[in-house]
């Protein structure tokens, strides 16, 4: 009943639907144009890593840009930040179909750029999140809103598998770039609001703003450790395999990329209702098991070369994986402060996806060498090493909090 009501809360919230329909509208054709990319440069060159390039031009340089993302999370008021960088975001997109054909270097720049405003958006809907929703929807409001990006992908998956190799690559552009100015429309439609913060202690560093906001807590900083690998690792990989693992290992056409993308995104979809409607208590596993039990799913898609049964484990893995981010994410979201939440989102999205972008461009240049399944065990080995680490620290700093301070001296009493 609970569910239910919140469910129907958020329903009738303008300023949450105008948020996951801009999510929503924005996602289909950014997720049509990069897997119509990837598949592109795949066919051309014959290599993994050419198709990991094009999520990994997005991300690398982002570590740089953290701190111009935070001020325009702090300084601006979420509504016109917004605003502001789907229509820039349309502009690119355009670009981007204009210049497919020539050298790769002009698509290189603009998917960086795409990256900087996909980066910069994503903070400011984390912060928007905590600014329009009441304290006790603003997880529940969070996974739902994450399901308008997920649905978002399930349908540019689903029209790629009909468009790809039909249409040319700036027929997508422009479909991508409609998205972003019905977006720009969505979030125009939200009521006024200040900006989150004055841009305090923005000038001394992102970095060591938000570092110290989750030494502070030892949850959060558990929470965030598992937000930050499942995206490294999990979603890492996910860049490689949605080519490689139709292409190559299952002798698919070039559809079947965006119908495994379809099929993937189906299953964060379901990881996501899962966590929203909330799974009976005795099936609930703490976060670090579901961490380590997706490492292993990840291997199972390869232990056939049959499509149906393929594409149905990468669903499973998928969907675990989707638990564990949104989990991680919502005690994140819930531990973390008002003032303090834009630099926290702008320092997770900026180390996920440039380490993200790290996972791509290794996994891409090994798979070319040693094929995907091998790169796939280290890349388990990496994530069980993740638990134990994280849970170590996490215990260490627990120790340290739990010190007990002297017992206080009653009044007229002596020490013995």
């Amino acid at each position: 009943m609970e569910t239910r009501d919140s469910l129907r809360t958020l329903a009738r919230s303008r300023p949450f639907v105008a948020l996951w329909s801009s999510m929503f509208v924005s996602t289909i054709g950014t997720g049509l144009l990069l897997v119509a990319l990837s598949v592109a440069y795949y066919q051309r060159s014959g290599e993994a890593l050419a198709a990991g390039l094009v999520f990994a031009a997005q991300f690398l340089p982002l570590i740089v840009l953290m701190p111009i993302a935070t001020r325009l999370c702090d300084r601006l008021p979420t509504r016109t930040l917004m605003v502001r960088l789907d229509l820039v975001s349309v502009v690119v997109s355009l670009g981007i179909g204009v210049v497919f054909g020539a050298a790769f270097l002009p698509v290189f720049l603009l998917l960086v750029a795409r990256g900087f405003l996909e980066m910069t958006t994503k903070s400011a809907r984390g912060v928007a999140i905590k600014t329009y929703l009441p304290d006790e929807l603003v997880e529940r409001g969070n996974t739902l809103l994450n399901s308008a990006y997920f649905l978002g992908s399930t349908a540019g998956g689903l029209v790629g598998g009909v468009v790809i190799g039909r249409v040319p690559v700036v027929v997508v552009a422009a479909l991508a770039s409609v998205g972003f100015a019905v977006s720009a429309a969505c979030c125009r439609a939200l009521p006024p609001a200040p900006a989150p913060g004055s841009g305090a202690g923005v000038a001394s560093g992102v970095w060591r703003r938000s570092l110290g906001v989750l030494r502070r807590d030892t949850e959060l900083t558990r929470a965030f450790s598992y937000l930050v690998a499942t995206v490294v690792l999990f979603q890492g990989v996910n860049q490689i395999a949605r080519v490689w693992l139709p292409l190559t290992w299952l002798g698919t056409p070039a559809s079947g990329a965006a119908w495994l993308e379809a099929v993937s995104v189906s299953g964060i979809v379901a990881g996501m209702v899962l966590v929203m409607v909330g799974l009976p208590a005795r099936w609930r596993l703490p976060v670090r098991l579901l961490f380590a039990l997706t490492a292993g799913l990840m291997l199972v898609p390869f232990a056939t070369h049959r499509t149906a049964p393929a594409f149905a484990s990468y669903f499973v893995y998928t969907m675990v994986f989707e638990i564990v981010y949104l989990v991680s994410f919502g005690v994140v979201l819930a531990r973390t402060d008002q003032g303090d939440l834009p630099a926290v989102m702008v320092l997770f999205y900026g180390v996920a996806f440039s380490g993200m972008t790290v996972t791509v461009i290794a996994v891409g240049a090994l798979t070319d060498r040693y094929g995907l399944p091998a790169v796939l065990l280290a890349v388990a080995v990496a994530a069980l090493a993740t638990v134990v680490g994280t849970e170590r620290r996490a215990r260490r700093a627990a120790g340290r909090a739990a010190v007990v301070a002297p017992p206080a001296i009653p009044q007229g009493a002596r020490p013995s």
